[in-house]
């Protein structure tokens, strides 16, 4: 993988994504990684990285880090229009590349699970689906080479609590038959986006299109364009006051 000599430090999700979180300059709370062992506590950014890469393999992922932390920017903003009658009278517009999210959704899972920062009960997850090509997936993580196909990012509709947290992330792992992580799905406030490695049952999206925010008793949508090299893409809605569809 012509690796540099030196290693350092990668935040799996990404530190511009983690300084956004900050509020009244306090780092976020973080909960639910295993050596917390079950303990709420804020944690800065320095301290949410783990030495997983060489240089120049983390500086490689730069690009995707970049359209990770826009996109979580947008979806956050657009949230907090929703429950602003003004602001919902305007149509806002923001557009990410489809292949850099995706790849940025596959190292976060990766990233994750060799810093053992995911799994459950004090256990972390050891590693990504063992059965995977693990070569074709660097290949897919810094050259954008094709996944199996159906494998992938995805979104699904639902439930959208009007009184939860509009600012925050929730991750979750998806575990396969052999015990490792098969996928993850990530909550940015109410909007959930998930990478898979396989196929999703039904209800999931593949690739979508475009994530829609909307407002019960309101015309105008705040639309985040995802765009990929391909036509035919679905997209996903979110209305304020009623569910995803």
């Amino acid at each position: 993988m012509d690796c540099s000599t030196t290693i350092t430090k990668e935040h799996w999700l990404s530190k511009n994504i983690i300084e956004q979180l900050y509020g009244d300059g306090l780092p976020p709370l973080v909960s639910g990684v295993p050596w917390l062992k079950g303990v709420e506590r804020p944690i800065g950014a320095n301290s949410l990285a783990a030495p997983v890469l060489c240089e120049r393999h983390n500086s490689g992922l730069s690009p995707l880090d970049a359209a990770a932390g826009g996109t979580f920017a947008a979806l956050w903003d657009f949230q907090q229009a929703q429950q602003d009658p003004h602001r919902m009278h305007v149509n806002d517009f923001a557009i990410v590349s489809g292949p850099h999210l995706e790849r940025f959704l596959l190292k976060m899972l990766w990233g994750g699970c060799a810093a053992g920062s995911f799994g459950g009960g004090g256990a972390p997850v050891p590693d990504i689906r063992s059965d995977a090509d693990h070569v074709r997936l660097l290949e897919a993580l810094y050259s954008g080479g094709e996944l199996p196909d159906g494998w992938g990012m995805f979104s699904q509709a639902h439930p959208v609590d009007p009184h939860g947290p509009q600012h925050s992330v929730g991750i979750n792992t998806l575990s396969g038959p052999d015990g490792t992580a098969w996928g993850l799905s990530v909550d940015v406030g109410a909007v959930r986006v998930s990478f898979a490695l396989g196929v999703p049952g039904r209800g999931s999206i593949h690739r979508p299109g475009a994530i829609i925010l909307d407002a019960l008793g309101t015309a105008s949508e705040k639309v985040l364009a995802i765009a990929w090299p391909s036509d035919g893409h679905s997209t996903v809605t979110y209305t304020y006051g009623g569910q995803a569809s």
